[in-house]
């Protein structure tokens, strides 16, 4: 257990876990959420690992504790980085001050699994005096392999939208120089275009390159779009942006979602992954390209799924639907499509990327795919595919290294069937959970049962109705998104099924997610 026991009527729930673990294997840090009873806080450990057995050093408190009197303290959305060595690492995570939500971060020093950690950093601005702006969330860390650079994203509310920022930083001894922020998407140019989400980056080994993606709303559906930048000394100088999903070509398709990226050792070749809809459904969709001085040029777009089949890689349940080789000339995905998990590879020439026929990894026709995950090797030679969900009877964990079937791990079958459900409230135009939304959650998770197997996790959006109806369907997507994505940081199992269902009436309460939790015991 890396997570302390309660202690006291109320803490101990923990969640959100994240680990890296060094080029050899043998080091590991980790970070998590734990409840200290009125909030949670962000907290870490690292390992040396040897013959298969982990030996835990110390918990930390990375976040700040509550300032007396207030209302701040809640920290969430923990990631973690390590060097190729495992003897530094450098996490990242949002916490509530009281007024909004904060992009903060923090790099150690580890040796024989004790780490010490440095100066907790805010990387995003705070909030400008009488204005809404501010909140910051949905984060990602990237570490060059010598551990001595980094570099993240995130997303931040500028009182109109949510615009998508970076930051680098030089690390040395365990404390980081962070320079400028950076706005990576464009600001709002029409009457409600601009949202931004997901942002996703990957960093050269040496820390000199990076290419970020992320999801940009036009004003009519969501873009896919992509920079580059070349890193110096912490400051990072940022390309033209891209759009990689391909333009709206009828009155339905367009909408594009779920990117992420994989980049080459040196920083000169980018492979990137996304779900698009065609209208009808949502296709896994890449491209490839070549990086030079922070120019990139990225070859045509490939659907990798089957286009009269709804395919994604299962909301919130994987984080690693694609690798890549170090010399970024071989690449792997995986996803799901019509509850059947598929895989397929690809040679990369140039920002030519020549994909292999799908091969279909779990032929169990009524399995309810939730999660997927893909790794391989440097020299792309060897991969392993992983995915669970739930097949009618029983929970799975199923792995495939190249096209090898596997057998299933069965964990429990279905007993008797119960639900629980909640609501969180949301302001207008804004789709990001503030300090009640996540106590409601939290209070929803706390009713089940210590020993609930969920079944599915059913999260649908609304908004408030009005005479404007322009990007109704995706803000009310967008606030099931931000509480599914909780839950799935909070380690909740099941199928999640999550929704938009637009405008449902003029009352503020409309604006709202309902989510649904159905789980045997």
């Amino acid at each position: 257990d890396l997570s302390a026991l309660r202690t006291a009527t109320n803490d101990g729930n923990a969640g959100a876990p994240q680990v890296a673990l060094s080029a050899d294997g043998t080091k590991a840090a980790a970070v998590w959420t734990r409840s200290n009873g009125p909030y949670d806080v962000v907290q870490s450990a690292s390992a040396t690992i040897s013959a298969g057995v982990a030996t835990w050093g110390a918990v930390h408190d990375l976040s700040a504790p509550r300032t007396v009197g207030l209302t701040d303290g809640f920290a969430t959305y923990p990631q973690i980085a390590l060097s190729a060595d495992g003897t530094k690492a450098t996490a990242i995570w949002s916490r509530y001050n009281g007024t909004i939500w904060v992009v903060q971060s923090a790099s150690a020093t580890i040796s024989s699994g004790t780490a010490t950690w440095g100066a907790v950093h805010d990387l995003s601005a705070p909030r400008t005096v009488g204005l809404t702006d501010g909140d910051a969330y949905n984060l990602q860390i990237a570490l060059s392999a010598d551990g001595t650079k980094a570099t993240a994203v995130w997303q931040r509310w500028n009182g109109t939208i949510y615009v998508v920022q970076s930051a680098s930083a030089t690390i040395a001894a365990g404390m980081a120089t962070w320079g400028a922020v950076h706005d990576l998407s464009a600001l709002r140019t029409a009457t409600n275009d601009g949202n931004t989400g997901a942002p996703q980056v990957a960093l050269s080994a040496d820390g000199t390159k990076a290419t970020a993606l992320w999801v940009r709303y036009n004003g009519t559906y969501n873009v896919v779009q992509s920079a580059s930048a070349t890193i110096s000394a912490g400051t990072a100088t940022w390309g033209a942006v891209h759009d990689l999903s391909a333009p709206r070509s009828a009155t339905t398709d367009g909408n594009a979602y779920s990117p992420q990226i994989a980049l080459s050792a040196d920083g000169k070749k980018a492979t990137a992954i996304w779900t698009r809809s065609n209208g009808t459904y949502y296709v896994v969709q890449s491209a490839s390209a070549t990086i030079a001085a922070g120019a990139v040029a990225w070859g045509a777009t490939t659907d990798l799924s089957d286009p009269t089949q709804y395919s994604d890689w299962s909301m919130g349940g994987s984080q690693h639907p694609l690798g890549l080789s170090a010399d970024g000339r071989t690449a792997t995905a995986v996803w799901q499509t019509n509850r059947t998990a598929y895989v397929t590879s690809a040679t990369i020439t140039g920002n030519t990327a020549t994909w292999t026929a799908l091969t279909p990894l779990d032929t169990v026709a009524a399995s309810r795919i939730n999660s997927e995950a893909v790794a391989i090797s440097a020299d792309g030679t060897q991969g392993l595919a992983i995915w669970g969900g739930f097949d009618g009877t029983n929970f799975v964990v199923k792995a495939a290294p190249s096209r090898s079937l596997p057998k299933p791990v069965v964990v429990k079958p279905v007993t008797h069937r119960h639900t629980v459900t909640a609501r969180v409230y949301f302001a207008q135009n804004v789709y990001a959970l503030n300090a009640a939304d996540i106590a409601t959650l939290r209070a929803l998770l706390a009713k089940l049962p210590a020993k609930a197997k969920v079944t599915s996790v059913k999260v649908v959006g609304y908004v408030q109705g009005t005479t404007n109806t322009q990007g109704t369907a995706w803000c009310s997507l967008q606030r099931a998104r931000a509480a599914a994505a909780y839950l799935h940081l909070r380690h909740l199992g099941g199928v999640f099924h999550v929704s938009g269902a637009g405008a449902v009436g003029p009352s503020s309460n409309n604006r709202r997610a309902t989510i649904t939790i159905t789980y045997t015991s």
